[in-house]
């Protein structure tokens, strides 16, 4: 797995089984890949990285990142869209899977990540923040 650029960001691209690297080549217009054996290696795919990424870094500059994620997923090569912490927060994924929970801090709100865990059939616990500068000073000094 690798990040490159497209023409509005950034995506991860990964094709490390032999039917991946073939269906990516043949994705980005770079079927001349599969005529050296050598690179259906993932090793030597890394260390030949200038001489692989040409060929995708022209294919990325005519696209938008979700256009080559949409691309390659469909010819089931594994790639996803790097998101900026914004898209993060509004990812419907994690919003169906209540991945935010709120938290409140020194009078102000936010969204946190949840506990990755759930016991029984409720929701997750909820999150804290932690305790403000010399909060809990006094009643430590006080035992």
């Amino acid at each position: 797995m690798a990040l490159f650029p497209a023409k509005d960001g950034w995506l991860c691209i990964g094709a490390a089984s032999l039917e991946q690297w073939e269906r990516f080549c043949i994705t980005i217009g770079a079927v001349e890949l599969l005529a050296d054996e050598r690179l259906f290696a993932p090793a030597e795919r890394f260390d030949r990285a200038d001489e692989v990424d040409a060929p995708l870094l022209a294919w990325l500059a005519t696209r938008t990142a979700t256009e080559a994620v949409e691309e390659l997923q469909a010819n089931r090569v594994p790639a996803g869209k790097v998101l900026d912490f914004a898209q993060l927060l509004e990812e419907p994924h994690l919003r169906e899977r209540g991945f935010w929970a709120p938290a409140r801090h020194l009078g102000a709100s936010a969204r946190v990540p949840a506990a990755p865990y759930r016991v029984g059939a409720g929701a997750a616990a909820g999150a804290s923040a932690a305790p403000a500068l010399g909060e809990h000073t006094a009643p430590v000094l006080a035992e």
